[in-house]
């Protein structure tokens, strides 16, 4: 009940450091320390919301909350001290290594860990963004936890033959269907820029999402997208 909780607060942790409300605001490197507490104290006065605040100035950044950056701060030490207790407990390290449940744990602490090796080398913003990303794994760390959860992955393990070949059905007439509809709305459509651009217009068409931000408007334009629609219903 303890795992279940400390993963459960750290999803909840996660999704509240996108909140604007929950978030701070923190000066880049380039700063030195005055202009910052001037810079930070400004903003706090005009009571500016962290993702403004970044918007209109190149050195402040959006930060996570002080108490939500200590709140993850003790799931990540919860789930070190689990995994590290799990592999000294283990009769062979090399079967430990090999579960996928244990791999899961591991992606669970590792993006953290790497944020902080690439906070010290000063790496671009993008990239610590990708290792927050990363985070959300540890949803499936309820999986040791869920019969359910273990069943489904079960099932995609063993049926991952059935679903390469509808990931290649769907590539196929993703790239057929979208070559087609380039040449047919290329001069009259300016949604249907590239080949490349009118994959995204293809595979919702496909799945039958069709979300109509993107539409043929030529006769043939829908004559194709009207050939999909039979042919995936």
């Amino acid at each position: 009940m303890m795992s279940i909780f400390i993963i459960i607060l750290s999803i909840v942790t996660l999704s509240l450091s996108t909140v604007p409300e929950f978030q701070s605001i923190g000066c880049k490197s380039t700063l030195n320390e005055t202009e910052c507490e001037n810079l930070l104290a400004e903003y706090a006065i005009n009571e500016t919301l962290p993702v403004d605040a970044a918007a209109e100035n190149d050195n402040v950044e959006v930060v996570d909350h002080p108490q939500l950056d200590k709140l993850e701060i003790v799931c990540i030490a919860w789930f070190t001290f689990e995994y590290i207790l799990r592999l000294l407990a283990a009769p062979s390290t090399r079967k430990f290594f090999r579960g996928w449940l244990n791999n899961i744990d591991l992606l669970a602490i590792a993006p953290f860990y790497v944020s902080l090796f690439l906070v010290q080398l000063d790496t671009p913003g993008r990239l610590l963004q990708v290792m927050r990303v990363i985070r959300i794994l540890r949803i499936f760390k309820l999986a040791r936890h869920s019969v359910g959860l273990q069943s489904l992955g079960f099932t995609l393990r063993h049926s991952y033959k059935n679903l390469g070949v509808l990931l290649l059905f769907l590539t196929v007439g993703v790239v057929i269907f979208s070559t087609l509809a380039y040449f047919a709305e290329r001069e009259d459509n300016e949604s249907f820029t590239s080949i490349p651009h009118t994959f995204y217009w293809a595979l919702i068409t496909m799945t039958t999402v069709g979300y109509g931000d993107v539409v043929p408007k030529t006769f043939f334009g829908k004559i194709i997208g009207l050939e999909i629609s039979c042919l995936m219903s």
